[in-house]
């Protein structure tokens, strides 16, 4: 029980060290022009936008209700970049990984120069960084029972 309790909190650590690190790193720059245009679609939402699915543009101008505000805009893909980390480190045990495994797959994940960028300015491919590996939670094969190849 006691590994269990480190791997979950390896994986806590990890996603909050994640979100805090992108979210320290990317305040520096100032609003990229594609967010300003995600957040005029998000403010006028349709389903029929054909350079990005509705989910960055509605992400990014409920972000900005309160009014604007870069960190809250730039909190949504560093919350992203959290849970893909939260989510692999998760899948790496399951895979029957013990923690160093899932610390291994931790900074794979975060210093990753493409998911990096997901992770820093609002984009269509943000949400992504959560999604990709969650279907691969939910595969049976890791968990699949071993068959029996014995005679019938």
């Amino acid at each position: 029980m006691q590994n269990h309790a480190a791997q979950t909190r390896i994986r806590q650590v990890a996603a909050i060290s994640s979100f805090f690190f992108h979210l320290i790193g990317n305040l520096h720059y100032g609003f990229f022009r594609d967010e300003l245009y995600f957040i005029v679609c998000g403010r006028h939402p349709q389903w029929n936008y054909v350079d990005q699915p509705p989910v960055a543009p509605l992400l990014a101008a409920a972000s900005q209700v309160l009014g604007p505000s870069l960190v809250l805009l730039r909190a949504v893909p560093a919350f992203f970049a959290a849970a893909g980390v939260y989510t692999t480190c998760a899948l790496a045990v399951e895979l029957g990984g013990e923690c160093y495994a899932e610390i291994i797959s931790a900074i794979i994940v975060f210093f990753l120069p493409v998911l990096m960028d997901f992770g820093i300015k609002v984009s269509p491919d943000m949400v992504g960084l959560w999604l990709w590996p969650l279907p691969c939670r939910y595969c049976d094969w890791p968990k699949a029972p071993a068959r029996d190849h014995g005679s019938p």
